[in-house]
């Protein structure tokens, strides 16, 4: 879950009426009884603190319906976040009966799987008492309990069981909700998906998580307790105390080279259900657009399996070749399938808080999404069939854990998608038909004013665009101010296209202002027959879509993020202009530029895009550049200017200078 001042800066009325909703609660008043006083707790407490605080913080909540409800306000809090990540058609799935069967049956598995269930006393929902308050069996019988929280302490839980004879599995409520939204969060996709032929798949870990310490048997909460020392967090700072176990881990040790897989890109949540980590660019670890880098991807595929989760699929301090997905990659190459693997997984997340991803993407039809969830409460109706962790039960003397079974290394990564393949083989596509791809949920997740935006800026601009061309190649660039090296791009371009649009960036963010821009560049190609120059209006490289590409200066490191402008491009803008190919100019210099650059080879091919990157055009071996140009003209330096810019921008910049 997101820190809880994130959450409570974003809870709005709807996820308020959901909360009353589940729980038949007839209303309380958020900004009263929650909000002021939040509010002043956070003038007083450091934010990083809050968790701490409100972790045995307890609300009463007084209802006409159920009297009085003394609540743990992290279950309010994490149950409104949890709600307010699902979209309204996935939200009228959801019930508090629906709930309370899939409780029962998940009941039924833990015990199934050998677990004495149970759980505080002092239920908080009256709504679900019957299905904790059943006559207990006697606990003697049983090695494991599976003990359900509704008060956050720990201490109760172990002022009850024995840590030393018993393995303890607390799981607190508001987490058992969120395995249930997980659940219908599946179900919705598989069932939308499922009628274009593609297939969703939730995946569990459940023989791993049974035998957590294997093969290690009759475990107890003390050794797992114990065998915690393992844990990423924990390693940090005593990494010279743990060499031999490390050595083994990476059978070597290399302490610059674990500090780098140690060190887990940040996670941002951009709109609500979109996880993600922040792009990085490094040795080991890499995420562009949000998706870690699978290694070894094929350039002629045709089909897409789409991996989402928490760190076991993104991969548990392991580099980017020996994560699942680019194991479950190699294994799919050497078999001669065109499918690519592509690694949507955040570190500590969990489909909950993904799902809106699903809406972003363009599937074919033998496409594969994968929906891993690492928890003891297994998602799908099926589980056992759904295990990709059995393989672990080959004991081959190898370390292929950290603290726990589920946090592999490089062996255990191999080992499940080894399973994971053998589990999807029949789905693969084996003789391919070509087709489209599909859009089923068209504009979803894509704000609806930007959406009403857009359709009066293509209103205004499409006169402009020639009817009796089927499909166009496009590029968008800025200008600033136009030079031979946009020209040479754009006529390369139209060299071998029918038609060719140019948008100039209108944000006016640049030296020059964009009536200027934008009339240059229409006299620098006016020669050329099937060329139109367009304004960008506000939906392409702008301060709503790309707000880094105006503060280069400040801003130029790989630490940005644009594929928002990419996506609207690739969603909402081609498929109106009927765009089936952009064009840029390799950039050799401008960082900010180059990761634009790599973002777009990133998704627009996955939405059948594509991009073509031609080689800059130079001058005495010096790539020509804009702001090369803005330097010769603040120094004066004309001679230079006049052989790099058409006459008409020469003209234009010695009359303004």
């Amino acid at each position: 879950m997101r820190s809880i001042s994130n959450i409570l800066d974003n809870i709005q009325i709807k996820d308020i009426e959901r909360y009353c909703y589940f729980w038949g609660i007839s209303s309380f008043n958020w900004e009263i009884e929650v909000t002021k006083e939040v509010k002043a707790l956070k003038k007083k407490i450091d934010k990083a603190s809050l968790y701490g605080y409100f972790h045995g913080y307890t609300m009463t909540i007084t209802d006409e319906t159920v009297d009085e409800l003394k609540i743990p306000f992290l279950q309010i809090i994490y149950d409104m976040h949890a709600f307010s990540c699902m979209e309204d058609d996935i939200w009228e799935l959801v019930s508090l009966e629906n709930f309370k069967s899939f409780v029962v049956s998940r009941v039924a598995i833990m015990e199934e799987q050998g677990w004495y269930v149970t759980s505080d006393k002092e239920i908080i929902y009256p709504q679900v008492k019957t299905i904790f308050t059943k006559k207990e069996k006697s606990v003697e019988k049983w090695d494991k309990i599976f003990y359900i929280r509704f008060c956050p302490s720990f201490s109760r839980v172990y002022e009850r069981y024995d840590a030393e004879l018993y393995w303890i599995n607390p799981m607190n409520f508001q987490e058992l909700v969120r395995v249930y939204l997980m659940n219908v969060i599946v179900k919705y996709y598989k069932t939308i998906l499922g009628k274009y032929d593609v297939s969703v798949l939730a995946v569990n870990w459940v023989w791993a998580l049974n035998n957590c310490l294997y093969p290690i048997k009759n475990i107890t909460t003390r050794m797992i307790s114990d065998r915690d020392k393992y844990l990423v967090g924990n390693l940090e700072g005593r990494l010279s105390e743990e060499v031999p176990f490390l050595s083994d881990i990476y059978k070597e040790y290399d302490e610059k080279k674990i500090k780098q897989l140690f060190d887990i890109p940040e996670k941002i949540m951009p709109s609500r259900g979109m996880l993600r980590h922040v792009d990085r660019n490094g040795q080991y670890i890499n995420v562009i657009a949000g998706r870690r880098t699978t290694t070894d991807i094929p350039s002629d595929y045709n089909n897409t399996i789409y991996m989402f989760g928490g760190c076991v699929f993104f991969g548990y301090a392991e580099e980017d070749k020996n994560t699942i997905p680019s194991n479950l990659q190699r294994i799919i190459n050497e078999k001669n399938a065109k499918y690519r693997v592509v690694n949507l997984a955040a570190w500590g997340g969990n489909i909950d808080e993904e799902h809106m991803w699903l809406r972003t993407l363009r599937y074919k039809p033998g496409d594969i999404v994968l929906i891993s969830y690492a928890g003891i409460i297994p998602l799908g109706d099926d589980y056992e069939k759904s295990d990709i962790s059995y393989e672990f039960a080959i004991n081959d003397n190898r370390i292929r854990y950290f603290n726990t079974l589920v946090h592999c290394n490089r062996y255990g990564y191999e080992a499940v998608a080894r399973t994971i393949y053998s589990k999807i083989e029949s789905l693969m596509r084996k003789n391919y038909i070509a087709c489209g791809y599909i859009d089923a949920f068209k504009n979803s997740g894509i704000d609806y004013e930007l959406v009403c935006e857009f359709n009066e800026y293509y209103k205004s601009v499409e006169n402009q665009v020639p009817k009796n061309i089927e499909k166009f190649a496009a590029i968008v660039m800025n200008c600033n101010p136009f030079t031979n090296g946009h020209r040479y791009l754009i006529e390369e371009a139209a060299k071998t296209e029918e038609w060719l649009l140019v948008f100039v960036v209108e944000e006016d963010k640049s030296e020059y202002k964009f009536e200027d821009r934008i009339k240059l560049v229409k006299e620098g190609v006016s020669d050329l027959s099937n060329v139109s120059v367009i304004r960008s209006g506000k939906m392409m490289i702008s301060g709503k879509t790309f707000p880094e590409y105006f503060t280069k200066k400040e801003n130029n490191t790989i630490e940005i993020d644009p594929s928002s402008d990419v996506y609207l491009f690739a969603r909402l803008i081609a498929p109106m202009f009927h765009i089936y190919r952009r064009y840029v100019g390799e950039e050799p210099k401008d960082l900010v530029t180059q990761k634009y650059n790599m973002v777009m080879k990133e998704i627009l091919p996955t939405y059948g895009i594509e991009l073509i990157e031609i080689q800059r055009k130079k001058i005495d071996d010096e790539t020509i550049s804009a702001s090369d140009v803005r330097r010769y003209v603040s120094e004066g330096e004309w001679e230079k200017v006049r052989q790099i810019v058409p006459i008409t921008t020469y003209d234009y910049l010695k009359k303004h200078k």
